[in-house]
């Protein structure tokens, strides 16, 4: 027996205080992953949302220190690629993938690498 799943993967900050140009500017992030085999209707609902971690405030960290956070989450994605569960009395194959990476341009570029602004050796431009 297989089970295949597939995970959308969000990632954005938020400021504690809100939107205010004067107000004070701490950001926060959160990584959250959803299952697209649910329902549409099922997918979004609070209970089916798995929040897969937190970044810490109180700026936006780089791209370097973003690797090191959902670091974690890449490799419990890995590990459950293809992953083994017993199920009585027969074993049951897992297979996992996460298909789009959900989040502004700006969260974009540093979760799947792209450059900023002006080009960086490597990295490709997230227009292109």
């Amino acid at each position: 027996m297989e089970i295949h799943l597939a995970f959308s993967m969000f990632v954005d900050w938020f400021n504690l205080f809100g939107t205010k140009q004067s107000g004070k500017h701490v950001s926060f992030g959160a990584v959250y992953m959803v299952c697209l085999n649910l329902p549409v209707d099922l997918r979004y609902q609070l209970e089916n949302v798995y929040l897969a971690g937190i970044i810490p405030g109180p700026h936006e960290p780089s791209s370097y220190h973003l690797n090191h956070v959902i670091q974690p989450l890449v490799d419990d994605l890995i590990d459950a690629l293809v992953a083994w569960i017993p199920v009585n009395p027969h074993r049951c194959l897992v297979l996992c993938v996460v298909i789009p990476l959900v989040c502004d341009l700006l969260a974009a570029r540093k979760t799947a690498g792209f450059a900023g602004l002006g080009n960086l050796e490597g990295k490709y431009c997230s227009f292109c």
